[in-house]
């Protein structure tokens, strides 16, 4: 049962459930970031007029009341922002409920940087439910490359978090290197937010 935010008082909200806690949520979040830059880099994105490009998701039968955009700008170094948006019926307007902003940048040749994007695309076709922000949490290491995000939640509606990509094999000397450091929030003041029964 969904309730609107007008009929709740701020004690009330500050007990319920959040985005971070929705299932359903983060099943379509992790499923609309593997529909997009994991599943196919750069090639996947729509090019906007003012040089940056934008990834959309949104599955109709699935997730009628879901859409995830991602807007990012520059290659070396790069930033950008996901939106999820929500609506409550077909009638009814997008709504901005929660935003990921990013930014990072790699370091190396550019057959390494190339290389390096490469496993990052499937280091984030490995994002799941429990770890749903990029790639997994857990360190991983293949082909002389080692790939790790650490996050912490600072409170029920917000998260921040780095993903690194070491690479020892790769060069002798300087070490080539990806980092990118994000920060998620969700409103509290949503229609969505169910009461925990």
């Amino acid at each position: 049962m969904f309730v609107s935010f007008k009929f709740m008082n701020w004690e009330t909200v500050m007990t319920q459930i959040t985005l971070l806690d929705d299932s359903n949520f983060l099943e379509f979040y992790v499923t609309a970031k593997k529909s997009t830059y994991a599943a196919g880099g750069d090639q996947k994105a729509e090019r906007l007029q003012n040089g940056g490009k934008m990834y959309v998701f949104y599955d109709r039968k699935r997730w009628p009341q879901w859409l995830y955009r991602d807007i990012y700008h520059g290659y070396n170094p790069f930033f950008g922002n996901e939106i999820i948006e929500w609506m409550e019926n077909p009638s009814s307007m997008w709504v901005p409920i929660a935003q990921m902003s990013y930014n990072g940048y790699a370091k190396g040749n550019e057959d390494q940087i190339k290389l390096l994007f490469s496993f990052l695309e499937s280091m984030l076709q490995r994002v799941c439910v429990e770890d749903p922000f990029r790639g997994p949490s857990k360190p991983i290491r293949e082909n002389g490359l080692k790939y790790h995000c650490q996050w912490m939640r600072l409170d029920q509606y917000r998260v921040e978090g780095k993903e690194t990509i070491l690479a020892y094999a790769l060069c002798e000397g300087e070490q080539v290197s990806y980092k990118l450091n994000f920060q998620f929030c969700c409103l509290p003041l949503i229609p969505l937010i169910p009461f925990r029964q």
